[in-house]
């Protein structure tokens, strides 16, 4: 149900717009009910009703800063219904921008705490709210330069909350993107902001309606459009979490109740409920907004304000103010707020060259990159005019400041805690798994990291890995791995499960070779490794035992996937050969594997699989857990190169030394996050390496898979031909 309601705080004729030398609009805050200002903005402009200053708060600060900079209805309606606003609230690095050898981290963890040295500690929020900063930052570029928010078209003013007290703080100045995201930072969901050493959260605690700030401002008369929530009824207060709610609410409530009673015209917009989160129905949540200022144009009227008939709006003149140009020619790039980094790799992953012309959205990528390389817990950037010398006072001269040519403004603030993650999966054949991981950054190199991992489960690991590199581009990279592993193998003879051996496994390997970009790696591993296995008296080619070996082995990996699980294009390969020879350990035999993989779009929300992997194996030494082994409908992680999923065939149940096999298949993403897969494979793992039609076997799967924050959940239906009843695999989790 939509009201609406007009106060008119002084109905004599000595109100009359004639007398009114400064209209006000106050915007209040409301999450995604704030979409309904725009739905107001639309229909006062419609109207002639000409506003001169502006205030907001929360979600209210961020329609009105833009609509103060010179944003028209349309311009607003654009940026509230076409911008992802799923991805703005979620600071999760994009896959393509992390370096190789971060990438097997991605989805990985369902927590992860920051560490106070080596104690766990509750973070400040869920999010930095590193991706929202950069949509403000791009949204006002016409406006960076401007540090006196009078200045604007119209002047414009945010409120937020201090933290230590819980007053309002007015923002009139500033860095406008800056001003904006302090008033949004909602407790607990977005990191508070620090400005001028004050550290401020969302303004909606203190102040959510800013009527008064419009007076303060110099308003005569003012228009508010509040879409706050009032209090609930005692009849929905059924559960613990609504009355602690309410409990928080009395007090913001009543200061708003305060605050429209300085409101000479007040639009109140009651939105359902169940769009207070709906940024993607940002469209319906407009026309909620317009249906309210539409009810209060006769109560305008009244007051005496003089209304021009709908689509007679005309522009404001006389303003100094001019929006920048689309493009702008970076003149320089300052770069602050590092002390481990080098300024030199910020600039390689920021890509920007001085003298280039780049648009809003190459920068936004630019920023991404060095955001996603995980050094930093958050990037800001704003542009300035080049001038010849910069002037103490930082406001814009416009008979300096060449409009074409702008300084990029970075700071930066270097991510120091370390990290402790945990995370968990349930699978059909190994069950529930636990991971533990603790992560140190700069221990012992400025950019370096070491890593101790714990898995708990029938599948156990503990690993330490210590790695860095230097630079983006073709830069340099070592690591260095202690890795102890168990786990049980099922042993097939004749599609029978006839033992299930355990083997385990510790290795010392080194790795040293050169990155390029983010998505290759080539190189080479040295290593030493003692492989324990159970017997398996009905195996002939399993070998039992303790075994002693040292490897060589030459490394190329390419991913370029989108994402960890469910990927919606991009591709992966893996080009592994292996040595071990018996003259510096106790084995002799080699391997080559080669696994290509990938997705190819070919819709929006279709696209097509595919797997080809071949593998070959020498020698009469190898040790068991070098069979390559083809079986179940996932990727098991300990033994990546070696363990292949086969949807038909139960985990292990074929195995050899060599492998030929190939996936071809079909994804559609039905609802978002919610795919459907349908693959058919074959296979064939001779004895000696040829290539024998009569050989293969096949199998086929169906797969039904959700993506969410809390992991991913997939139910496969698979068969080795249609003639059986097929089996039914169940993965939940993050794949570790």
């Amino acid at each position: 149900m939509i009201t609406s309601l007009a106060l008119l705080a002084t109905a004599s004729a000595g109100h009359a717009q004639t007398e009114v030398t400064r209209v006000g609009l106050a915007l209040s805050g409301g999450s995604a009910r704030g979409f309904a200002h725009v739905g107001v903005i639309e229909v006062l402009e419609e109207h002639g009703l000409q506003v001169d200053l502006v205030t907001g708060t929360s979600m209210g600060s961020v329609v009105g800063g833009l609509y103060a900079m010179g944003y028209t209805p349309e311009m607003l309606r654009d940026v509230s219904s076409e911008i992802d606003w799923s991805r703005v609230f979620n600071d999760r690095p994009e896959r393509r921008n992390l370096p190789i050898e971060r990438k097997s981290d991605d989805g990985r963890y369902v927590v992860a705490l920051p560490m106070n040295g080596v104690v766990p500690t509750l973070p400040s929020s869920i999010m930095e709210g590193q991706r929202i900063s950069q949509l403000l930052t791009a949204l006002t570029w016409p406006a960076h330069a401007v540090t006196d928010f009078a200045l604007l078209p119209k002047p414009f003013g945010a409120v937020a909350t201090a933290v230590d007290s819980g007053s309002a703080v007015p923002l009139r100045g500033g860095y406008l993107p800056e001003a904006i995201r302090a008033s949004l930072a909602i407790p607990g969901v977005f990191a508070p902001v620090e400005i001028d050493g004050r550290l401020l959260i969302d303004g909606g605690i203190s102040r959510n309606l800013p009527a008064q700030d419009a007076g303060e401002m110099g308003a005569d008369w003012i228009i508010c459009s509040d879409v706050s929530e009032p209090l609930a009824s005692q009849d929905s207060l059924d559960n613990l979490a609504k009355i602690l709610n309410q409990t928080v609410a009395y007090r913001m409530w009543e200061r708003t109740l305060a605050q429209r009673e300085l409101c000479d015209i007040l639009i109140v917009t009651s939105v359902p409920s169940s769009l207070s989160t709906g940024f993607d129905r940002a469209e319906e949540i407009i026309e909620y907004g317009r249906v309210s200022a539409e009810a209060v144009l006769d109560s305008l009227r009244a007051a005496g304000i003089d209304l021009a008939p709908a689509s007679a709006f005309r522009p404001r003149s006389g303003s100094s103010w001019e929006p920048a140009a689309e493009v702008v020619q970076l003149s320089s790039i300052q770069i602050d707020g590092i002390d481990r980094q080098s300024r030199s790799t910020i600039l390689r992953t920021l890509k920007l060259d001085p003298g280039s012309t780049v648009s809003p959205a190459d920068v936004d990528r630019a920023v991404s990159r060095v955001y996603d390389s995980g050094l930093f817990t958050s990037v800001w950037y704003r542009l300035e005019p080049a001038r010849t010398s910069r002037p103490a006072d930082p406001a814009p001269d416009r008979a300096t400041a060449d409009p074409e040519s702008v300084v990029m403004a970075v700071e930066l603030r270097e991510r120091k805690q370390n990290r402790l993650g945990a995370s968990y999966r349930y699978d059909g054949r190994y069950k529930a798994s636990i991971l533990a991981n603790a992560e140190f950054r700069n221990l012992l190199l400025a950019g370096s990291f070491l890593r101790a991992d714990l898995r708990l489960g029938e599948q156990a690991r503990f690993a330490v890995d210590f790695g860095k590199r230097w630079g983006w581009s073709a830069a340099p990279m070592l690591a260095l791995r202690f890795d102890n592993n168990q786990m049980p193998f099922d042993i097939f003879i004749n599609g029978e499960r006839v033992s299930e051996p355990d083997v385990r496994s510790t290795s010392i390997r080194g790795l040293a070779g050169l990155g390029f970009g983010y998505d290759t790696f080539l190189g080479v591993e040295f290593g030493f490794e003692n492989v324990n296995s159970e017997p398996a008296p009905l195996a002939e080619d399993w070998t039992a035992g303790d075994q002693d070996f040292a490897t060589l082995a030459g490394l190329a990996a390419i991913d370029r996937w989108d994402r960890a699980r469910f990927p919606r294009r991009g591709w992966q390969l893996l080009a592994k050969t292996l040595w071990a020879d018996e003259s510096i350990g106790g084995s002799d035999f080699s391997q080559y594997v080669l696994d290509l993989q990938g997705v190819i779009p070919v819709t929006e929300r279709i696209g097509i699989l595919g797997r080809a992997t071949i593998g070959t194996t020498d020698g009469d030494d190898l040790p068991s857990n070098y069979l390559f082994f083809v079986g179940g409908a996932q990727q098991y992680q300990l033994y990546r190169d070696r363990h292949f999923p086969f949807y038909g065939l139960r985990v292990n149940e074929q195995r050899g030394r060599h492998l030929q096999a190939g996936m071809l298949g079909l994804q559609w993403e039905f609802l978002p996050e919610l795919f459907a897969q349908v693959r058919g494979n074959a296979a064939a793992l001779p004895e000696e390496w040829e290539w024998d039609d009569d050989a293969f076997f096949g199998g086929w799967g169906l797969t039904l898979g959700a993506w969410t924050q809390f992991g991913s959940a997939a139910l496969t239906v698979a068969g080795e031909d249609f003639s059986d009843w097929p089996r039914v695999e169940i993965d939940v989790g993050f794949p570790f």
